[in-house]
């Protein structure tokens, strides 16, 4: 691969490039993957309606539960990916924010409500609906960009494979849901393919946009950190500081926006602090190892100490995949960065979701992974990603 996920490119080489329209024979491939994408969704749908089916009869309604209330679409398997985080989303979508940092939707970035917003009044949608369209296109337009990545850094075999992981792995049943997971992915592997071709103008805009998505988009900042030093010291190519340059303006602008409604320059911490609980604790997985140890004759009843713990695991092995597989520093800073993200929060940590956004160890493990050793982890992952669908719809035994 070129650029900074591999040896640098001469100047010269690069004046050469030029931008060309994608011929049919160029856009054919992509098809695989979003044939993959959609194979995956029919089995998180079906795996929704299931839920829901179990909701109903212990008599509990799928949209029950500490969020905001949302319109039935009418489908019960649809009804079951409005819950948890979807419902707040939604909720910002049509309400906005208040003027208090002690408001639940303070906590939640604006691109993903915006979007949403906006397709509400240029199509009529209903929220509810704008929402899963958003989100679905997003998880698509995620998976062609992780073939597309994959095919730079590997091939088009590997390629294959890590979409196919990265559709069925069990965390991306977020990606049918309204939750921001997939547009923060579609725009850091926007940038990362964006920093490979030198773009540093499109690499910042796309990370700022990652900014205004999720908190974890700090890791996108940092990737454009690493290509910008490794450009500057290798080739005194100082446009690479625009990248790093505009990352953060997505952030700002959201924070100066609760500035100005709130009063309070710090609201979002406040709110991931005294509403949400969140905080940074860097014994967190240990402590859940801990409680694990302590108390294991449970897993049901444990599974949001269980699935973190499991995480980890993953992670770890994604970790030495990584290493051997050894694809750059964009790339590698990325994973690091997000990995830590996840592995020091108090409240969340190594859920399946979450390991998902730390997606270079997901397509590390599918290059790793080959001939029957992958075939049987493609399927173990779609096997959990259809359970965890189901518990996340029909109880609260497991939080997204």
């Amino acid at each position: 691969m070129t650029a900074v996920l591999a040896p640098v490119p001469s100047r010269r080489g690069r004046d050469r490039a030029r931008v060309t329209w994608p011929t049919a024979g160029a856009v054919r491939p992509l098809l695989r993957p979003l044939a993959l994408f959609a194979a995956s969704r029919v089995l998180v749908l079906l795996a929704s309606g299931a839920g829901a089916f179990l909701a109903s009869a212990g008599g509990r309604q799928v949209g029950d539960g500490p969020w905001p209330r949302v319109d039935s679409t009418g489908s019960g398997a649809w009804d079951g990916l409005l819950r948890w985080d979807s419902a707040w989303y939604l909720s910002v979508a049509t309400d906005g924010y208040a003027d208090t940092a002690l408001d639940e939707r303070i906590a939640f970035f604006p691109l993903l409500p915006g979007l949403i917003r906006g397709v509400m009044l240029v199509t009529g949608m209903a929220p509810t609906t704008a929402g899963l369209l958003v989100a679905t296109v997003a998880g698509a337009v995620a998976t062609v960009l992780v073939w597309v990545l994959g095919r730079r850094l590997a091939g088009a075999p590997a390629a294959d494979r890590m979409a196919a992981l990265f559709a069925f792995f069990p965390g991306s049943f977020a990606l049918s849901m309204v939750y921001a997971d997939g547009l923060l992915l579609v725009f850091a592997l926007a940038t990362l393919l964006a920093l490979d071709s030198r773009r540093w103008v499109w690499a910042g805009i796309f990370a700022a946009l990652a900014s205004a998505t999720r908190p974890n988009a700090v890791a996108v900042g940092a990737a454009c950190a690493f290509a910008a030093f490794v450009a500057v010291r290798q080739e005194r190519d100082w446009r690479a500081l625009l990248a790093p340059a505009l990352a953060p303006l997505g952030i700002l602008a959201f924070f100066g926006h609760l500035y100005r409604v709130t009063g309070d320059p710090f609201a979002w911490f406040t709110a991931q602090r005294e509403v949400w609980g969140e905080r940074i604790d860097p014994t967190a997985q240990l402590d859940r190892v801990g409680v694990l140890i302590d108390d294991p004759s449970s897993p049901l009843g444990a599974l949001n100490t269980w699935l973190p713990v499991v995480g980890v695991v993953v992670m770890v092995v994604g970790f030495v995949l990584l290493w051997r597989w050894r694809p750059g520093g964009a790339l590698v800073t990325y994973a690091v960065v997000a990995s830590a993200l996840v592995l020091t929060s108090a409240t969340i940590g190594a859920r399946p979701r979450m390991v998902l956004a730390t997606f270079p160890l997901v397509m590390a493990l599918a290059y790793g992974a080959r001939d029957v050793w992958f075939a049987v982890l493609l399927a173990t992952s779609a096997g959990c990603l259809g359970v965890l669908t189901v518990l996340t719809v029909a109880s609260s035994l497991a939080t997204p």
